[in-house]
C-alpha cells in the first residue's frame, strides 16, 4: 500500500523564471487568496506589494519564506512579506537548493563546490561541511528528521545519512537494483520518517526508512518497490 503524506507546507522549487510575482505563490500556498480571487498581476501587487526575482523558494512551519534571488542572496521574509534576515556571498557559487525544514539548522547546498552551509533562524552560517573530503560528487543534500544530512550520491547510487564530520551512519542499497535506473536526484525532503527524492524529468520518490518501502511517482502512476536499508 502507498504511503500517504501530509505536510504542513509545501515547498516552491522555481528556476530559470525572468520575474516572478512571488505574493501569487505565497496566497496558495497559505490559502489566503485563491486563484480564482487574483483577477490581474495588479491585484497581485495591491496584495502583497512584492515584487522579486526568484530561484528558488521554501516556507518553514512557522509560514516564513526563503527565497534565493536572481543575485544569489539568500533572504527570510517573515508571513507578512517583511524582510527579516538575509544572507550574501557569492564566493560559494550558486545556491542549488534550501532546505528549512528545521528554522534553527537551515540548509543551502552549492552542487558546484560539492559544500553545505548550515544557518540558523537569523540566517547566520553556523557551520560549514566540506562534502569533497569524503564523496567524490554529491547531486543533493536536505536536512533529516534528527538533525543529520541526506546526500544522495550519484557514484554509488545510494542514498546515505551523513553527520556534519561525513560519517555514514545510515545508507540504502543500490537503486540501480530496484529499477531507479538513470536518476538525477537533485532535491531531498523529511517529512515524518518519509524522505522525498525529486528528480525533476522522472518524478517524485518517497523512501520509508522504517518501514523499508520506496516508491516513485511518475507519469500519474504509482510504484512501489522493497528497499533494503542497511545501517
Amino acid at each position: 500500500m502507498a504511503t500517504n503524506l501530509t505536510f504542513p507546507h509545501i515547498a516552491i522549487f522555481v528556476s530559470n523564471m525572468k520575474s516572478i510575482l512571488f505574493g501569487l505563490f505565497i496566497s496558495l500556498l497559505t490559502n489566503c487568496t485563491t486563484a480564482q480571487d487574483i483577477k490581474s498581476p495588479s491585484d497581485i501587487k495591491k496584495s502583497f506589494d512584492l515584487v522579486v526575482k526568484v530561484r528558488i523558494g521554501d516556507v518553514d512551519n512557522l509560514g516564513r519564506i526563503y527565497i534565493v534571488d536572481d543575485k544569489n542572496k539568500f533572504i527570510n521574509y517573515k508571513p507578512d512579506l517583511k524582510e527579516q534576515y538575509r544572507y550574501a556571498n557569492t564566493k560559494s557559487g550558486l545556491i542549488s537548493t534550501i532546505d528549512v525544514t528545521n528554522p534553527l539548522n537551515i540548509i543551502a547546498f552549492y552542487d558546484d563546490f560539492n559544500q553545505v552551509k548550515i544557518f540558523d533562524n537569523t540566517l547566520t552560517i553556523i557551520n560549514e561541511v566540506n562534502l569533497s573530503d569524503k564523496f567524490v560528487d554529491i547531486s543533493a543534500c536536505g536536512m533529516s528528521n534528527d538533525g543529520q544530512l541526506w546526500i544522495y550520491d550519484p557514484s554509488q547510487f545510494k542514498l546515505l545519512k551523513i553527520n556534519e564530520n561525513g560519517q555514514v551512519i545510515l545508507e540504502s542499497s543500490n537503486v540501480n537494483d530496484f529499477g531507479m535506473s538513470d536518476v538525477n536526484i537533485s532535491i531531498i525532503k523529511e517529512k515524518s520518517n518519509v524522505v522525498i527524492l525529486m528528480d525533476k524529468s522522472k518524478g517524485f520518490i518517497s523512501l520509508t526508512i522504517l518501514d523499508s518501502i520506496y516508491s516513485i511517482l511518475k507519469n500519474q502512476t504509482y510504484y512501489q518497490y522493497s528497499l533494503m536499508v542497511t545501517k
